[in-house]
């Protein structure tokens, strides 16, 4: 690279500009101060607990979080009278129950039984401090926070069939839920599927409620793609959570779910080709593979083709060539996952295929497969192309 004089001092001035704008950048927060920049912990505090909550200051401080010495609590009643002090520690754990992670990073942390603060219910107040080195102290308030004696929410009944079929239609599972306290105080309502006792997703499922905050009534609208990669026995469980953080016991139901293969709709793919006439040419052939399943393409684990060639062996060393769906444009350097497919997750599979003047010339027949997920495997679909010379 030649870089000339003027150049260089447009780009020694443009580093200049940069370097300022990140020191500004840095500086925005006051130096030589601590700083509140977090708290986090419940609003609602369930009397009836003997579970540690936990509690958490995030702070900062202009000349680093070495110069912090402490963070603390008070936690005052409706009259403004002190009930509680309590302090947080940024100790990793070390020596003590904090919940601490690790030590030193300016979050602060402690673990509290609600009674251990108060057992009286009401609404309460708590004001934080955060000290440095030098004496200064941040403060900041946050409330209301109520404690108050909590029941758990019960799942009344669910409405769910007990035999899902492969490929089913749109269909509404629902969910009647109370609270003793309030239904109101209903926060979340949530759909597990166990197998042998252990969660088969990722997430749980959340229930919508269907009506007003007075509604007892939570429904969830599933599709046939509920069931992509699972085949068999199921335990359905929804369970419902207060704005305590209280769960009851769940209810549950068993579902069959049945999941059957797919199937390759159409392959499109050109009759012929012309062999390149110029040594060290290419000729790009595009394959698409038409696919659907019955449970959606979340199941399809893989779309695939054997290329048989002229003489009866097998390109690629008799190994499969694996298509895509993931809407990436052709790459020449990266021809399998870079495989100019138009549209991601929209069942059509894509390959380019490359014929070089060396390719033979004759018929080549192509094998194609779809496996999903719990290893179905459709039927072979067949079609070919001929290479001319």
């Amino acid at each position: 690279m030649i870089i000339n004089k003027k150049t260089f001092g447009l780009g020694l001035m443009l580093l200049l500009l940069g370097t300022s704008a990140c020191r500004d950048a840095v500086n925005e927060q006051e130096p030589g101060r601590p700083e509140i920049k977090a708290v986090e912990m419940p609003t609602s505090w369930n009397t009836n607990s003997v579970e540690k909550v936990t509690v958490e200051l995030r702070g900062a401080h202009g000349d680093g979080p070495s110069f912090l010495s402490g963070a603390a609590f008070t936690v005052f009643n409706a009259d403004n009278a002190v009930v509680f002090e309590g302090t947080l520690l940024d100790d990793g754990g070390y020596d003590s129950n904090s919940g601490d992670v690790l030590a030193g990073d300016g979050v602060y942390r402690n673990r509290y039984v609600p009674g251990d603060i108060t057992s009286l219910t009401g609404v309460y107040r708590f004001e934080f401090r955060l000290s440095d080195k030098n004496g200064v102290v941040e403060k900041k308030e946050t409330g209301p926070v109520l404690f108050a004696f909590d029941a758990a929410p019960e799942v009344i009944s669910i409405s769910v069939p007990s035999l899902l079929p492969s490929g089913f239609k749109p269909l509404l599972i629902t969910a009647r839920v109370t609270d003793p306290d309030s239904l109101e105080e209903i926060e979340e309502v949530t759909l597990d599927v166990l197998r042998n006792g252990v969660s088969v997703l990722a997430d749980v499922y959340v229930l919508q409620r269907e009506g007003a905050v007075s509604d007892s009534l939570y429904s969830l609208l599933i599709d046939s793609s509920f069931a992509a990669g699972l085949q068999g026995s199921y335990t359905f469980s929804v369970n419902a959570t207060d704005r305590f953080g209280v769960s009851g016991t769940p209810l549950t139901q068993k579902v069959q779910l049945e999941n059957e293969g797919g199937r390759i709709i159409k392959v499109d793919m050109p009759d012929q080709v012309q062999r390149p006439a110029v040594a060290g040419d290419l000729t790009i052939v595009p394959i698409y593979a038409f696919v659907v399943d019955p449970q959606g393409n979340g199941d399809i684990d893989s779309v695939y083709f054997f290329a048989q060639k002229p003489d009866s062996t097998f390109s690629n060393n008799g190994n499969p060539f694996l298509m895509v769906d993931n809407g990436r444009p052709f790459n020449m350097d990266n021809p399998f996952v870079e495989a100019g497919d138009v549209r991601a997750d929209d069942g059509i599979y894509t390959l380019m295929t490359l014929i070089s003047s060396s390719a033979e010339a004759g018929t080549y027949v192509f094998t194609f497969y779809m496996r999903d997920k719990l290893n179905h495997l459709t039927p072979v679909y067949t079609d070919s192309i001929e290479v001319l010379p």
